[in-house]
């Protein structure tokens, strides 16, 4: 076995491979994968088929049909490759009508040269030699490789800069291959094609997670951003949470806040007051807290504030919300009035974030029971 029939076998086999490792990739949608299988199955039937060409070539005992037959396809699938890696490279879903044309085109032109020999000469010997209109393909298939290298280099733009680098080296790798073969008649250039056709994979997969790490990033802005009021939302809250799990500062206080007569103005005003009435809350508490603190809405009226604050520091802080509180105005909304509890992580040592804020709900209790008492209405809700 000679070193060329050795790597024909060595590309098919690794293109065998990386098939396997399209199929089990979970990552990619089932259309993808027939892509980048068509691909392989491209690269191999050109690899096969010019490996088929180089042996066919002399052997007398062969028709020289064949051996037109066998030149003619591999004249047809390697140009190919490229408008193929090209294909399942695309990021969007917008179709070339241009491209798949010229390559049926050259698959028409190919066929048609069979007849008459303009692609190939076969001789009394059967070897085969460029024929009249081989300069044609070769400006076809020169075409197809500028076409290749500018949309890889343009596709490369979708990339961080430093990716962009390995990229760009894999479409010089596969360039190289394919001059190596050209000029110096070393036939290697499916072999380089084949690695380059598995990096492209990889950085396929890389674009990939860099587009749903993006998508994730925005989703979790959401996630953490209350809609109504852009205070830190529940899920932000949970996470926030899971920070304490080893150690509690000594400094550490918790405050939750609970608007008080909320049900009643959503009863008389609607739900657009209460909405009102949350929002104001909302921008009195951050206009205290936000350089000291985070603020969460954990429910409908109900906010947490995680803060470092001396016991000397507490009324201070809520004479400030409550000063805020007195001069909000809303437009359906007139007033605005909430009960604060608090709880010191230095008071209540060796209790979880959770049960600190469970302890500042009993503090806010007593306050809005006294809310009720003095304003007489009906305690229907907190």
């Amino acid at each position: 076995m000679d070193l060329y029939t050795l790597i024909i076998i060595i590309t098919v086999l690794a293109l065998a491979v990386f098939s396997v490792l399209i199929i089990e990739n979970g990552r990619i949608t089932k259309k993808e994968k027939s892509e980048f299988l068509a691909t392989n199955v491209i690269i191999a039937l050109a690899a096969i088929s010019e490996c088929v060409g180089v042996y066919l070539s002399g052997n007398e005992e062969v028709p020289s049909w064949v051996l037109y037959i066998v030149k003619a396809l591999d004249y047809i699938f390697s140009p190919l490759i490229g408008g193929a890696m090209i294909y399942t490279l695309r990021k969007d879903d917008k179709k070339d009508k241009v491209t798949p044309w010229l390559f049926l085109a050259n698959a028409i032109f190919q066929v048609i040269c069979i007849f008459p020999g303009w692609m190939i000469n076969v001789d009394e010997h059967n070897r085969y030699s460029h024929g009249v209109l081989y300069p044609v393909y070769i400006a076809f298939y020169l075409g197809v490789i500028i076409l290749f290298t500018v949309k890889m280099f343009l596709y490369g733009r979708a990339f961080r800069k430093q990716n962009r680098i390995s990229l760009y080296a894999t479409v010089l790798f596969i360039l190289l291959g394919v001059a190596i073969q050209e000029i110096m008649g070393l036939r290697i250039s499916y072999l380089t094609i084949t690695f380059g056709a598995v990096m492209m994979f990889i950085h396929r997969l890389e674009f990939f997670q860099l587009t749903l790490d993006d998508t994730i990033s925005d989703q979790k802005v959401k996630l953490d951003q209350d809609a109504l009021t852009g205070t830190l939302s529940r899920f932000a809250y949970n996470d926030e949470i899971d920070k304490y799990s080893e150690e509690i500062p000594l400094d550490f206080a918790a405050f939750l806040i609970d608007i008080d007569g909320l049900k009643r103005t959503n009863d008389l005003f609607g739900h657009v007051a209460g909405d009102e009435m949350i929002c104001g809350v909302a921008s009195c508490i951050v206009s205290v807290f936000e350089d000291r603190g985070k603020v969460f809405r954990i429910g409908g009226d109900e906010f947490v504030i995680f803060t470092k604050a001396s016991e000397e520091e507490i009324p201070l802080l809520i004479s400030k919300l409550k000063e805020k509180a007195s001069s909000w105005k809303g437009e359906i909304a007139k007033s605005l009035s909430f009960s604060v509890g608090y709880a010191l992580s230095k008071d209540y040592v060796g209790l979880s974030v959770e049960e600190l804020v469970r302890e500042a709900d009993k503090s806010m209790y007593q306050q809005k029971e006294q809310y009720y008492r003095i304003s007489g209405h009906e305690r229907r809700t907190r």
